[in-house]
């Protein structure tokens, strides 16, 4: 499996993330065999305020599957590391 999907990824990633928010990508798993990976965003959400969402990507077809999510307190923010901040969803044209 190439790295190829990462970017094909961020992509879809970036149009369903606001730009105006910060967002997170707090975990991720890879699982070659099945050509899937695994990742949770934390995010602010229209309607239902700062959560984590769990999204499965299928390298494949290019196609975002949503698992679920968990809603957080602003306080669990402070909890987010610098190195975990993604920007990809700036880059939206």
């Amino acid at each position: 499996m190439s790295e190829f999907w990462r970017e094909r990824r961020d992509a879809k990633l970036a149009k369903i993330l606001d730009p105006d928010e910060a967002a997170w990508l707090v975990a991720e798993e890879i699982i070659p065999e099945k050509e899937l990976v695994i990742f949770s965003v934390v995010h602010r959400w229209p309607f239902s305020g700062w959560a984590t969402r769990q999204f499965s990507y299928d390298t494949v077809s290019n196609v975002f599957h949503f698992r679920g999510s968990t809603l957080l307190a602003d306080g669990d923010l402070v909890k987010m590391k610098a190195e975990q901040r993604i920007y990809a969803h700036h880059t939206v044209e």
